[in-house]
């Protein structure tokens, strides 16, 4: 029996072998359609393996393209110091790495040098993920929700090109300043043990605030925005402080943020961190589950502009992101991105990304029902109306949604010391200059809280002959009331009434809204007699007095556009006008004596001033930048008397002041006046 020794393979047989799967393999990716490409693959192959696989195996020619981007070229100086040349910036900046992303890094500028009003910017390395944090920006946007805008930059460190990072404004206390009009701040991680119970204190970047738990729709709007862009985007992160989750002192809520990269905080965890416990109780409600559904059926009705707006992101945004891959590889892989985007956006399942809804905790102790005495005298379902005649206000008070209240002539309220009035409906008074409305303290020299106004956009409120003194405001519910009188998002109509200090906040406080204020007394506040937040309309003819008080001020308006006309201003120790976060004024006809300031205009506001006289001023007009993450203030001089020669304002170098003979039609048209 013969034994045959068995061959060595030889090496041509070796070549054969691994040559006919790198043919198959050749053949199949630059012959394989890329749409077939970029989807489900069998075998549990992913995203990864394939687009490996395709870099070197995919030979089909002409399909790169170059990219232009912005450069932002860094350059070491030594010592730990960098500067930064960018298109209409060059400086020194401070650059650091952060924790969240690897080769990410942190941008600070210098106070006196931001860059285009930021503070402090996020480089990203941009990769695939990238352009659904670009979609999910967009729609945040147009949600309402808070999210930094995401540009693409290309970024050089001392001459070597790093390649291209998404540029994000971190989110920073100079971020809120600039975003928010309503005095919002950013919360604190790890302040608070949770569950989060009504009235718990939260720190902050300006300390311990107070928040409510009971959900409105504005909230339920903020959270279901969120949870939308989260289940579009996979992910199961929900926002933390620091940097994510924002306090409003006007509706004393917690509102998310959405960002980019935030820090990772897994919805199932255990031992989350306070706030992220709650973040989940707040998106697992019913209510803002309830929410995202209609939000995605309002969305999904503009399916095709979106898918454009979409599109225009791909073609900017992809080639940049295709890490060396064929262009029409890349064009697919982006198409299909944005397809599953959007069916996520318009075809949500909260109940299966972040679990089964639960019920917030409630505020047992804010109940809304009208006390016994008060219900006798409720004339309609909706109305409840005080005929003359004596009324004690001894503790707090929250009307039902939709009721409103009607004080008649001749009705006299007395509040017990700390007490508040919250009305969440219409509220009028009917007082004439014989037979006023009277407001007091209950005792001689109390001190009660504030009559405040909820409203829901253009509720009215219409005050005429009211006599009102002792209120200094404060905070019910968890949200604060900044004047004796208060109005939220209400249409203010108030005139011939005498409002009497001295109160520790503002006589009258209206955030966005519309106001009519016409031949009304303000006097003797310890701060601001009239502070307007995000307000339209027009103060006319009203008389604002310190009466020696320390501090005392006229009219404050943070931000809005308000036609000041006829207005007096005598005595004030603080400041007669003052515009701020930019706010927009036109000061006609008006009367400054005696003011330490007559004028203040600062952070972005604009104000134009005519016909106005100033006398026993310490100085006239002061504009100036007051916050470093905004600009200076522009003021705008006419046919105005009582000045002096250039030594009566002081202004810094962010601002402007001009002087004209005659007014600018085109300005005062957007008042509704004309010169």
């Amino acid at each position: 029996m013969r034994h045959y020794k068995r061959a060595r393979p030889r090496p041509n047989a070796w070549l054969f072998a691994l040559g006919i799967p790198a043919v198959v393999l050749f053949a199949v990716f630059s012959l394989l359609p890329y749409e077939r490409m970029v989807a489900r693959w069998p075998f549990g192959i992913g995203e990864q393996e394939v687009m490996a696989y395709q870099r070197w195996f995919d030979r089909r020619p002409g399909q790169h393209v170059e990219v232009e981007a912005e450069e932002f070229a860094f350059s070491t100086l030594g010592g730990g110091r960098r500067s930064l040349v960018a298109k209409g910036y060059s400086g020194e900046v401070s650059v650091s790495s952060r924790p969240e992303v690897n080769g990410s890094y942190e941008v600070v500028f210098p106070d006196d040098s931001l860059f285009r009003g930021q503070k402090s910017i996020v480089l990203m390395p941009a990769d695939s993920r990238s352009l659904k944090h670009k979609y999910a920006q967009l729609m945040a946007d147009a949600l309402g929700l808070m999210a930094p805008d995401l540009t693409l930059v290309r970024v050089r460190m001392d001459g070597e090109d790093e390649g291209f990072f998404v540029k994000e404004e971190r989110i920073s206390p100079a971020y809120i300043l600039k975003g928010r009009a309503d005095g919002a701040t950013l919360l604190k991680a790890g302040t608070v043990e949770a569950p989060l119970q009504p009235a718990d204190t939260v720190g902050s970047d300006v300390g311990p605030v107070r928040f409510r738990m009971a959900s409105t729709a504005e909230d339920d709007a903020m959270w279901a925005a969120l949870g939308l862009l989260l289940q579009a985007q996979e992910r199961r992160d929900l926002p933390e402080g620091d940097g994510a989750l924002v306090y409003s002192p006007w509706r004393g809520s917690v509102e998310p943020i959405h960002r980019a990269f935030p820090t990772v905080k897994e919805v199932s965890a255990d031992t989350a961190a306070p706030l992220v416990r709650f973040a989940r109780q707040r998106m697992r409600s019913p209510s803002t589950y309830e929410r995202m559904l209609e939000l995605a059926d309002t969305l999904r009705a503009d399916s095709a502009v979106w898918a454009g707006r979409f599109a225009a992101v791909d073609s900017l945004w992809g080639p940049a992101l295709s890490e060396g891959r064929s262009l029409g590889l890349t064009g697919a892989a982006t198409t299909r991105q944005r397809e599953r985007f959007l069916q996520r956006v318009f075809h949500p399942d909260a109940e299966a990304f972040f679990g089964p809804a639960v019920a917030a905790t409630v505020d047992s102790t804010a109940t809304t029902a009208l006390p016994a005495w008060m219900e006798r005298f409720r004339t309609e379902p909706d109305t409840v109306r005080l005929h003359r005649g004596k009324y004690d206000i001894e503790g707090d008070i929250r009307m039902p949604e939709g009721v409103a209240l009607v004080l008649e002539r001749g009705t006299r309220l007395f509040f017990a010391p700390g007490a508040n009035l919250v009305i969440n409906g219409a509220f009028h008074a009917r007082g004439t200059d014989l037979n006023p409305v009277f407001i007091r303290p209950a005792e001689e020299g109390g001190r009660y809280g504030s009559i405040s106004v909820q409203g829901s956009g253009n509720t009215p409120v219409v005050l005429r002959g009211v006599r009102m003194s002792g209120g200094q405001g404060g905070w019910i519910d968890g949200t604060e009331r900044a004047g004796m009188l208060s109005f939220d998002r209400s249409n203010v109509r108030m005139d011939h009434c005498t409002l009497e200090g001295p109160s520790t906040g503002a006589l009258v406080a209206i955030r966005r809204g519309q106001v009519m204020l016409r031949d009304n007394f303000l006097s003797g506040a310890k701060g601001t007699a009239l502070l307007c937040e995000a307000v339209q309309g027009e103060v006319k003819a009203c008389h604002f007095t310190g009466e020696g008080m320390q501090g005392a001020s006229g009219i404050r308006l943070h931000g809005g556009q308000v036609l000041v006309s006829g207005c007096t201003f005598n005595a004030l120790d603080g400041t007669g006008l003052a515009a701020t976060r930019a706010a927009q004024v036109l000061l006609l006809s008006g009367t400054f004596k005696g003011c330490a300031t007559a004028v203040l205009v600062e952070d972005l506001a604009v104000a134009h001033v005519d016909r106005c006289s100033f006398e026993g001023y310490r100085l006239a007009f002061e504009v100036r930048k007051r916050t470093a993450s905004l600009g200076g203030g522009r003021l705008a001089l006419y046919r105005n008397e009582g000045l002096g020669l250039g030594t009566d304002r002081a202004v810094d170098r962010y601002s402007s002041v001009t002087s004209a003979p005659a007014p600018d039609p085109v300005a005062w048209k957007q008042f509704g006046v004309y010169p």
